[in-house]
C-alpha cells in the first residue's frame, strides 16, 4: 500500500503524501513487487516442500542433455536435496562413448538394436563413466550459489551397487559384454540416502564374478526406481514429455494408457507406475526450471503418470471442508453464490461432490432434495481451471446422484450462469415452479434465474 503521513494515534493526516520510495534492480522492475511475488510464491508451494521432504527421487539424465543445460539441472538438484529430497542420479554416458569409441577407431556395432560391447569398447566405456562420475561430483561440490551454507559441497557417492548379468545371444549373436540388472544393492543405496548423501549410477554393472558389463541407462533408472520402491521417477529428455498427434503436450497418463509413438522412457515410466513407483514424470532439460515447475506446481511442465489418479471426483469428505470453503468464499463475497455458514456446509456435507487436483479442490458442487424435485447448488470452479470439463463433470455426478435418489427434475437459481445451464439442457422457468419450502428461502433481492431440467433415466444408473 501506498506510503502515507497518517498518525497512528488519530491525527488529521498531513497535507502532503509523498510518493512511496521504489527500488529498481537492474531490469528496471520493481524490487517491491519482486519480492511480494516470491513471499505468495512460497506461501503457495510450500505444502509441495514438505510433501518431498523425505521421498526418494530417483532421476535419470540422458548424455543427450548439453553441459549447460545439465549444469542448470544440477543446481536444481542441489536445491531439492537441500530441501530434504533423496537423490539417486543416473546419468548416461551414451553420446560421450559412442564419440570415444570413434576417436579410438573402434566401431560401435549394433545388433537388432542392442549394442555389441566387445572387450575394446568396454575399456574405452570405463574410462567415459568415471569421467561423467568426476563432472557430476564437481558439480555437486559448488554447492548452492549465494545461499546460507553454499560453501559446503553436498556429498556423492558412486560404487557397485548394480548387480548385473550378460545379455547373452540375441538372435544369433552374442552381445559380449552388453548386460542387463540383475539385482540393486538397495541396502547400501537405502543407508547412503539415510546420510543426505546424493547416490550416482552410470550404466555399468558388475557380475559376482567379477566381470563388467554396459547397461541401458533409461532401464537402469527404472529398475532403481522400482528396486528402491522410489517415490518418483524422473526421466529427463529434449522434449517437455509426451506429445499427442497435434504436438500438444499430454500432462497426465495412466500407467496403462495407449500412446502412438511415445517415447521409450514415457513406457518406462508407465511400467514403473504399474509396479509400485507412486508418481513418474517426463520434463525437458532444455526448458530452465522445468523441474522445479513440474515438482512445485499443480499443472506442472511436463508429462505425470501415477498409478492413482492425480484428478478425481468424489464425494465430499470431512477433510475436504476447508477446500470448499477456500474455493466458495471468494464467490460468496462476490454475489455470485447464496452466502453459506462454514456450520451450514459441515452440516450438509454429504451432500457435496468434489474435483480434486493433487490435494486442491478446484470444483464443487451440492443436491439439495424436495421430494420428486431436487436442486443444484453451490456448483464453483477455481478461476484456474474455468474453461476445462470440470462442470460439466459435476453437473453430471449431480444428476447420476439425483436420478438415483429418486428426483425426476432439477432445478438450479443463478444470477449469471443462464446461457451455461440452457446450453446444458436447462429449461428457464419461473420462482412458482419451485417447491414451496425452496420458495420461502428465495431472496427477491439477488433476483436469480430459475433453471429446471427434466432428468431422464439412464441404463447405468443404478
Amino acid at each position: 500500500m501506498p506510503r502515507s503521513l497518517i498518525c497512528r494515534d488519530g491525527a488529521p493526516p498531513l497535507l502532503y503524501t509523498p510518493p512511496p520510495s521504489r527500488t529498481l534492480d537492474c531490469r528496471g522492475q520493481d524490487m517491491a513487487d519482486q519480492n511480494t511475488g516470491g513471499v505468495h510464491w512460497f506461501r503457495d508451494y510450500s505444502a509441495y516442500i514438505r510433501a518431498h521432504r523425505g521421498k526418494t527421487f530417483v532421476v535419470c539424465l540422458p548424455d543427450a542433455c548439453p553441459d549447460d543445460d545439465a549444469g542448470n539441472v544440477y543446481r536444481d538438484l542441489l536445491l531439492l536435496q537441500s530441501l530434504g529430497v533423496r537423490l539417486v542420479l543416473v546419468r548416461g554416458v551414451d553420446e560421450r562413448f559412442t564419440a570415444a569409441l570413434a576417436e579410438r577407431g573402434i566401431e560401435r556395432t549394433l545388433h537388432s538394436g542392442l549394442p555389441v560391447t566387445t572387450t575394446a569398447s568396454l575399456s574405452v566405456l570405463r574410462e567415459v563413466a568415471g569421467a561423467a562420475r568426476s563432472l557430476v561430483e564437481a558439480a555437486f561440490s559448488l554447492g548452492l550459489v549465494n545461499a546460507p551454507g553454499a560453501s559446503e559441497p553436498v556429498s556423492v557417492a558412486s560404487g557397485n551397487f548394480v548387480k548385473a548379468r550378460p545379455f547373452g545371444i540375441h538372435d544369433g549373436r552374442d552381445l559380449e559384454h552388453y548386460g542387463e540388472v540383475r539385482s540393486i544393492n538397495t541396502r547400501t543405496l537405502t543407508r547412503l540416502l539415510d546420510q543426505d548423501i546424493v547416490t550416482l549410477l552410470t550404466p555399468v554393472g558388475y557380475s559376482p564374478s567379477g566381470e563388467t558389463y554396459e547397461l541401458d541407462t533409461e532401464a537402469l533408472a527404472y529398475e532403481t526406481a522400482v528396486a528402491l520402491a522410489a517415490d518418483k521417477l524422473i526421466y529427463f529428455g529434449a522434449e517437455p514429455g509426451v506429445l499427442d498427434d497435434t504436438g500438444e503436450l499430454i500432462r497426465e497418463l495412466p500407467p496403462d494408457a495407449t500412446i502412438d509413438s511415445a517415447p521409450r522412457t514415457a513406457e518406462l515410466a508407465m511400467a514403473a507406475a504399474g509396479a509400485g513407483v507412486e508418481r513418474c514424470h517426463l520434463v525437458s532439460f532444455a526448458e530452465d526450471g522445468a523441474l522445479l515447475t513440474e515438482l512445485f506446481t499443480r499443472d506442472g511442465s511436463g508429462t505425470q503418470i501415477t498409478g492413482g489418479r492425480y484428478e478425481t471426483l468424489h464425494d465430499a469428505r470431512a477433510e475436504d471442508l476447508a477446500g470448499i470453503l477456500a474455493l466458495i468464499e471468494p464467490l460468496m463475497e462476490d454475489g455470485l453464490l447464496v452466502k453459506r455458514s462454514r456450520e451450514s456446509i459441515e452440516a450438509q456435507l454429504e451432500r457435496y461432490v468434489v474435483i480434486e487436483r493433487d490435494g486442491l479442490i478446484i470444483a464443487c458442487a451440492a443436491l439439495h432434495g424436495f421430494g420428486s424435485i431436487a436442486e443444484l447448488a453451490t456448483l464453483a470452479t477455481h478461476p484456474d481451471y474455468r474453461g476445462s470439463d470440470c462442470g460439466d463433470r459435476c453437473l453430471a455426478a449431480i444428476e447420476a446422484r439425483a436420478r438415483k435418489d429418486g428426483h425426476t427434475q432439477l432445478f438450479v437459481t443463478t444470477t449469471r450462469g443462464g446461457d451455461w445451464f440452457a446450453e446444458r439442457g436447462f429449461g428457464q422457468s419461473t420462482i412458482d415452479a419451485l417447491p414451496d419450502d425452496r420458495q420461502s428461502t428465495y431472496s427477491r433481492d439477488r433476483n436469480s434465474q430459475v433453471f429446471i431440467k427434466v432428468l431422464r433415466r439412464n441404463h447405468n444408473d443404478a
